[in-house]
């Protein structure tokens, strides 16, 4: 059982000191020659049998020493760009694994093994919840976005006079809705007012037949019709309408996606809110976050409130349990009580985060008729048109038909009053950080609180801003990303990468004896017919193309000087390109990830898997120029891993899109051409029920510290689906490079000599996993992910691996366990 450590660990690695001196030595000697001065064929040695002699112990990086003053020639011009990459590429790993003095047996724990030297030189900052290699290189990515943005602006090379002239345009946009970000003096100007106006509407449309907040004394709530009704259909719908076009998710949501049984259309979704309140829902259970969370819901609303003159003077919403106040309010206690038990209600309601991935139990075809009787207090027709302008679709799939016959039923049992105050209470939630305003700060404290990170109200402005226009204008930033920062060779190297991944399952899955034939040929099928979107799109929009991601936001009116006029444009925009979608085939669909996103992702239904240029970045691609064992360790065992179980975005806790797995217990639900039918026979099923068993079990017994000092274990049931994608993934990878190796062998870099080529590949991959989270932050994790910890996701992939078990000579190469 591997105990997953926190903030510091038991033991620091020390610097491989002699190793940074060979490096040095090489780039100064390389100064005048070419890359064969960093690459050898020497013997390969294993590290449990080879130590370093005479190292000295020391704490300074490669990095630092490079600075020196002795060393600033190294950095001459005579020194070519893929060397000093290259050597910068090898300095970095050594850093990372533990030094040959801690004797750490990566046969056994080859998590501290591969991470230990990442581990001491990687701490917590105060307010941060986690830290990894992964999140490094997204940091890294927003700050080269953050200066594309706060740059001049394009220049004129090589391009059309047209092609300049859109570019500038199309910067121009981009620069506004930054600039109105960044104007914090204008966000504390209007203070709570847009929440305010927002919440100050949503109360006239539930109030238009003459209703009135009433707070009794004794902390009952009453108004003259209480509860929803036929009648109080179209005001209901009118309120759920108008939140969806402020970007405020409340009930429910739709979305649109390829058809899983007519892949060549699109489908509309409704689905459930999956994240009701603040708390999750085994967090609703813990009476101290409960009362916590009531106490931060209270005081904001009695701030709301006042502040937006509710008929509710301030006196009588004193908020519970507030210190500073020094005195309850059960008027307001009442209706905070009231509202968290309608949320708890519908959270309770949600299905088990294991069906959201399968096929079998979202997909649920209904007619628009049949749709709108599960929620008779809500008109889906209407909210549809609304958006489509007119047209409602034949069929809208239910992903969960439980959830709308109890939220039907909690809408007709609960108070109008509590469903205002509900609704008010999704905007405020929804905008918390869109506002600059104290009243919303109990909202973003708390939210750290439950991540085991420290509230800190003043953080760098610009992260949240880049976001923003990430989110709002991805293309236009994606695209001069693209122009300025990705390789002209990312697609064609990438594309050649995943090609031999696809040969290497193609290969696999033949010795797969628990694969009937007829598996194997569909299978295959599958496999050889495989899409492939690399780096950036060349559609929907074409990002080779200024003038067609122009033509994509041309619709879209920035303010320079409105930031939250612009989240609402933002909001609508993704709205009416939702629903856009279903008048257009699966062809023409745009990507689910922006370029810059560190991950991958599959979908089956259009048999394609996309790579975004943001995972295209070391340390997890590194072009063809460097060692292929360096990519191929942790790019080619992601690609294997999506290739063989498409998902949600890695570190994602709640699932913004439904993809599912190419050739699992989920891709078995999907053919060659992205149709939704069975094709694995009851042997097949028995097998892998069989067989999966084992990685069930192995992956429960891995365990993290919790908050309260006890073990937090891991759901092997809840992540198998991501485990064997993981074990697969990595087996091809393996596979595929080795293939490639024996036809053009790769060298290794000096430095790395201690090192075979085969354990720089594992290394590779295992370091892509280094990561620290807090307690809480885990916590939340195991209960809500259906991924693996970082630890699990290293220490459970190379313990199935015989290829690894092989490469660092460990007693045994039998696996633990094995599809």
């Amino acid at each position: 059982m591997l105990k997953s450590l926190r903030g510091g660990r038991r033991s620091a690695a020390i610097a491989n000191t002699d190793e940074d001196e060979v490096l040095l030595e090489n780039i100064e000697r390389s100064s005048n020659e070419d890359a064969g001065g960093v690459l050898n064929n020497d013997e390969e040695r294993n590290p449990k049998t080879t130590r370093t002699t005479g190292q000295r112990h020391s704490r300074r990086s490669f990095a630092h020493l490079a600075s020196g003053r002795a060393r600033t020639a190294m950095f001459s011009a005579a020194i070519s760009l893929f060397v000093v990459v290259l050597l910068l590429s090898a300095a970095e790993l050594l850093h990372t694994v533990a030094s040959p003095s801690q004797k750490i047996d990566p046969c056994t724990n080859f998590r501290d093994y591969v991470c230990a030297g990442w581990d001491s030189r990687n701490e917590l900052r105060d307010g941060q919840s986690q830290i990894s290699r992964r999140s490094t290189l997204s940091e890294q990515t927003q700050s080269v976005l953050r200066q594309i943005i706060e740059s001049s602006g394009p220049h004129f090379s090589h391009q059309s006079d047209g092609d300049f002239a859109a570019e500038k345009r199309i910067f121009a946009k981009l620069k506004k809705a930054y600039v109105s970000c960044m104007d914090e003096g204008a966000l504390e100007g209007r203070g709570l007012t847009p929440v305010i106006d927002i919440a100050t509407r949503v109360r006239r449309i539930l109030r238009r037949s003459g209703n009135s907040l009433a707070l009794h004394p004794m902390g009952l709530i009453s108004s003259p019709a209480p509860n929803i009704d036929g009648r109080d259909q179209p005001s209901f719908t009118e309120v759920v309408k108008f939140l969806m076009n402020q970007g405020v998710d409340a009930l429910i949501t739709f979305r649109t996606k390829i058809d899983d049984e007519d892949p060549g259309t699109n489908s509309l979704l409704l689905r459930p809110v999956y994240r009701q309140s603040l708390l999750s829902r085994d967090e609703n259970k813990n009476d101290h976050l409960l009362r916590e969370y009531k106490s931060v819901m209270a005081e904001v609303l009695s701030q709301v409130f006042a502040d937006a003159d509710f008929e509710v003077s301030p006196s009588e919403v004193r908020a519970l349990d507030i210190p500073e106040r020094g005195e309850n309010s059960s008027m307001l206690e009442g209706l905070v009580q009231s509202v968290v038990t309608f949320e708890t209600r519908l959270t309770d309601a949600l299905p088990p985060l294991s069906t959201w991935y399968d096929v079998k139990e979202y997909y649920n075809v209904y007619s628009l008729e049949e749709a709108e009787s599960l929620v008779p207090p809500i008109s889906l027709r209407e909210l549809i048109i609304n958006q489509t302008g007119g047209t409602a679709p034949k069929k809208v799939i239910i992903t969960a038909p439980a959830y709308l016959e109890t939220l039907s039923k909690a809408l007709r049992e609960t108070d109008r009053s509590v469903l205002e105050a509900y609704f008010i209470w999704r905007v405020v939630q929804t905008h918390a950080r869109t506002v600059k305003a104290k009243a919303v700060e109990p909202i973003l404290a708390f939210q750290s609180q439950l991540e085991g990170r420290t509230y800190k109200p003043d953080e760098e402005r610009w992260r949240l801003c880049v976001q923003h226009v990430n989110a709002g204008l991805g293309w236009i930033l994606g695209y001069f990303w693209a122009k300025w920062h990705l390789p002209s060779d990312i697609q064609s190297f990438g594309s050649s990468v995943i090609h031999t991944i696809l040969d290497g399952y193609l290969e696999q899955q033949q010795s797969l004896e628990w694969l009937s034939q007829h598996a194997k040929d569909i299978a295959s099928e599958k496999l050889r017919n495989v899409a492939r979107e690399i780096a950036y799109p060349t559609k929907n929009p074409d990002l080779r193309r200024p003038d067609r991601v122009e033509e994509r936001y041309s619709k879209l009116e920035i303010s320079e000087d409105d930031y939250f006029q612009n989240v609402i444009v933002f909001a609508q925009a993704k709205n009416h390109d939702r629903f856009a979608k279903l008048a257009k085939t699966s062809d023409d669909r745009e990507w689910d990830r922006k370029i810059d996103t560190v991950d991958a992702y599959f979908s089956p239904a259009g048999n394609e898997i996309v790579v975004p240029g943001g995972i295209m970045q070391p340390p997890v691609y590194y072009g063809p120029r460097l060692p292929s064992y360096l990519t191929y360790g942790a790019f080619g065992a992601l690609m294997g891993h999506e290739i063989s179980h498409g998902k949600a975005p890695i570190r994602s806790c709640f699932v913004s899109s439904i993809d599912q797995p190419a050739f699992d217990s989920m891709g078995r639900y999907f053919d060659a051409n992205g149709n939704k039918t069975d094709w694995w026979d009851p042997q097949t099923s028995a097998q892998y029920a069989q067989r999966s068993r084992c990685f069930i079990d192995q992956y429960n017994e891995f365990g993290a510290a919790g908050p309260d000092g006890g073990l937090l274990f891991v759901d092997g049931a809840q992540t198998l689906d991501e485990n064997l994608a993981d074990d697969r993934g990595l087996r091809a990878a393996f596979q595929a490079w080795r293939t490639r190796d024996k036809k053009d062998p790769d060298k290794k870099i000096v430095g790395l000599d201690r090192f075979s080529k085969e354990q720089i590949f594992f290394l590779s991959y295992g370091s892509f996993w280094c990561s620290k989270s807090q307690a809480e932050t885990m916590q939340k994790y195991l209960r809500s992910n259906v991924h693996a910890p970082d630890f699990a996701r290293i220490m459970g992939t190379t313990a199935n691996s015989p290829d690894f078990r092989s490469a660092f000579g460990c007693a045994t190469t039998k696996p633990t366990c094995t599809m």
